[in-house]
């Protein structure tokens, strides 16, 4: 048995979590690529002045990101 095929082989890109706290409170999280995780932690930074994102590599386990949520804030579509 060759040496090569006893590693395990990872497929795809590792994830990076990225939280946002407040306080000691995780007030949302969420996991994906590096380059799509660097944006959604400057977003959330401009969006939320003042409170604390963090990013780190996700141990989850998971090789898929969650989709983002599809919730809908206002009816009306932007003009």
């Amino acid at each position: 048995m060759d040496k090569s095929s006893a590693q395990p082989q990872r497929t795809g890109a590792e994830l990076v979590m990225v939280r946002v706290w407040f306080g000691r409170h995780i007030v949302c999280e969420y996991s994906a690529v590096p380059s799509l995780a660097e944006r959604y932690a400057a977003a959330m930074g401009r969006r939320f002045l003042g409170v604390r994102v963090s990013t780190e590599p996700d141990r989850s386990g998971s090789r898929q990101p969650p989709p983002l949520p599809a919730e809908r804030m206002w009816e009306l579509p932007p003009r």
